[in-house]
């Protein structure tokens, strides 16, 4: 018949064996069994955007970013497994929401989002503002859209921030990609975009016939969200995240995104990223400094 020692890692032995002569190594025991519950117990599960450069996408089958990349090193700070699942938006926010996900990121914070999730400190400014083709000089400002047709994600912010706006006709799209295709092919106006995934998407794209148009039209933080109420999930992550902060992590991560980025001419804070065609190394945009069909990889290490 099998001891119970048996089951017990060595470290668990070790510490257990030697509380029998030192009262203080029950400290050591404590330790252990934490280490050992932490190991063995479910990943958390973390959904994201399946197509927003170089925040959350997919290089080949693995999903990549800086959102994806905090997440897992947030969750590897306090031992736990994670997976990362990337899909539409709508149904990435649908499951945090319906509990069949334990956080996502990162989102825009707004009011009526406060509402159905808690947010972490917020971790990367998204400035949104509008795509065009390069010939539409007379693009600039929010007012100057009146009676454009303007291309808008579903479950985005731009698509709630501008269906109050009854003088634009709101066309949705797929993504970034699909968006830029239709500016050039003419089927829409503009595109309400952030500016580093706007300027990255060009970038991998090597597009040059569209530009961004003016300043952006609205600036919210982003954060990690939990749903409304995980105020222990929420803890964690946010003491976990700031440790990353305060040992210099974060600004490596952030570093690692924006190093080698190459002027990609009009959009000036663009580059060549990394190509999901030809795989081409990975770079990032020179933007400002944060103070970036499911398919799931479970584990700690970073795609290549």
């Amino acid at each position: 018949m099998m001891s119970l020692s048996s089951l017990l890692s060595p470290l668990f032995q070790r510490c257990f064996r030697s509380t029998l002569k030192y009262p203080l190594a029950l400290l050591c025991l404590v330790m252990a069994t934490s280490s050992e519950a932490a190991s063995t117990a479910p990943p958390l599960r973390f959904v994201s955007d399946e197509a927003y450069p170089p925040l959350s996408y997919f290089y080949g089958t693995q999903p990549k970013g800086l959102g994806v990349d905090l997440a897992r090193a947030v969750v590897d700070q306090f031992g736990r497994p994670l997976e990362v699942t990337l899909l539409p938006w709508p149904e990435a926010q649908a499951r945090v929401q319906q509990g069949q996900a334990d956080f996502l990121g990162p989102m825009a914070i707004t009011p009526q989002r406060r509402e159905l999730y808690d947010f972490t400190v917020p971790f990367y400014r998204f400035e949104y503002v509008f795509l065009v083709r390069e010939d539409a000089q007379d693009l600039h400002e929010l007012k100057d859209f009146a009676g454009k047709r303007v291309g808008v994600t579903a479950g985005g912010y731009p698509r709630s921030r501008l269906k109050g706006e009854t003088q634009l006709t709101l066309v949705p799209v797929d993504d970034t990609e699909q968006a830029i295709d239709l500016l050039r092919e003419g089927k829409i106006d503009a595109y309400a975009v952030d500016k580093w995934v706007a300027s990255y998407e060009l970038g991998l794209l090597g597009v040059h016939d569209v530009v961004v148009a003016g300043p952006p039209f609205d600036i919210r933080e982003s954060a990690l969200a939990v749903q409304k109420g995980n105020a222990e999930l929420l803890k964690k992550l946010d003491t976990a995240q700031a440790a990353l902060i305060q040992s210099g992590a974060y600004q490596k991560m952030v570093d690692r995104w924006l190093s080698d980025g190459h002027s990609v001419g009009a959009h000036a804070q663009g580059c060549i990223g990394p190509d999901r065609r030809t795989n081409r190394p990975d770079a990032c945009p020179t933007a400002g400094k944060c103070p970036a069909t499911a398919r799931s990889v479970s584990g700690t290490d970073h795609p290549a």
